[in-house]
């Protein structure tokens, strides 16, 4: 980004950060006021109560198949709340959760619950957004991240899951950083940006089930940047090679046409006065 900026004039740097916070505030209405909108969707109530658990009883066996990252983020805004303890039944973990999700929207203001955790959850999707606004102007510069920023606020998937009480948008947004900070690391190593990347590698791993495939995916980043590495050596190694070659037959050319002109300094007869590349010379 550094490199960039240097050859962005500064107004015009104010101009494109300042069209970037106008698409977020545009995605935050678009996420909060279509949260009030959209009715319950079937997991909604199952990954609520088991944040709610997760807070209050410590109990993270329920809803054990997904990490608890968004259940916890979601289910925060509900901890001041005076709510009426679901008890539901408890043959299978999976009745636990779906039951007592909805024995909690049902037993407490439905609404309301519904409300505060999808503005919780919206954090996932802006957090998103940022991620991509910053990887565009990084990699490719000011307008492509405006661009890419502008699609992705307007993108009707992004509008549907954005502001979902589910782990999607929190697996796409962690998966995004990790990535993110991955190539941060290998562009300039350091000991912070290692460190962000195993945070990132992290938070990934415990905001869903599939956010395993970040390791693979790592791998494959990794490979590929090596490759594309070695690559790089190669060319400036022969570049170097064919310079140093053209410099040698330079020179060489050089010197037979000195020898042509004035002969070998060891030739007998050789009348240095009277040549002119050697006068020249000696001038």
């Amino acid at each position: 980004m550094k490199a960039i900026d240097a050859t962005v004039p500064f107004r015009y740097r104010l101009v494109i950060l300042l069209g970037s916070a106008c698409l977020l505030a545009v995605l935050t209405a678009e996420l909060l006021l279509s949260s009030r909108q959209m009715s319950l969707t079937l997991d909604e109530g199952a990954h609520l109560y088991a944040g709610y658990q997760h807070w209050r009883a410590r109990d993270f066996g329920v809803n054990p198949e997904h990490p608890p990252l968004v259940k916890l983020v979601a289910a925060l805004p509900l901890l001041g709340m005076n709510l009426k303890q679901p008890h539901p039944p408890n043959p299978f973990f999976i009745v636990e959760e779906y039951a007592g999700g909805a024995e909690l929207l049902q037993a407490n203001n439905m609404n309301l619950l519904l409300n505060r955790s999808r503005t919780a959850a919206c954090v996932f999707t802006l957090l998103l957004g940022v991620l991509v606004f910053a990887m565009g102007y990084e990699m490719f510069g000011p307008e492509a991240a405006l661009l890419a920023l502008a699609l992705f606020t307007f993108e009707p998937t992004v509008l549907a899951h954005g502001a979902l009480v589910t782990t999607d948008m929190g697996v796409a947004a962690c998966l995004c950083a990790t990535v993110y900070a991955f190539y941060r690391y290998v562009k300039q190593p350091g000991v912070t940006r290692l460190l962000v990347f195993g945070v990132t590698v992290g938070l990934t791993l415990v905001t869903k089930l599939s956010g395993v495939l970040i390791l693979p995916i790592v791998v494959v980043c990794a490979a590929t940047g090596a490759d594309s590495r070695l690559e790089h050596e190669a060319r400036l190694t022969a570049r170097r090679r064919d310079l140093c070659g053209c410099g040698d037959r330079v020179c060489d050319s050089v010197g037979l046409l000195r020898v042509s002109l004035c002969g070998a300094p060891s030739r007998a007869g050789h009348d240095a006065s009277t040549c002119s590349v050697c006068t020249h010379d000696a001038g």
